[in-house]
């Protein structure tokens, strides 16, 4: 992920992203793009599955940043 597609999706400076990925180079990527751009990374691990439990510890962690 580049900072330009970031932004091209109207994120800004101060605006949150919530990120989920098990590869080690998107990752890095997505951060220091969001570093560059001011952009609030918010790294999340990835869950064994998305079951009931899981889905509500992602939507938890979502509020909590203000959505």
């Amino acid at each position: 992920m580049q900072l330009a597609a970031l932004q091209a999706q109207g994120l800004k400076p101060g605006d949150r992203v919530l990120s989920q990925l098990n590869d080690v180079e998107r990752f890095a990527a997505l951060f220091w793009a969001c570093q560059l751009g001011g952009i609030v990374a918010a790294p999340l691990a990835v869950p064994g599955s998305y079951a009931a439990d899981d889905a509500k510890a992602l939507k938890h962690v979502w509020i909590l940043l203000g959505r």
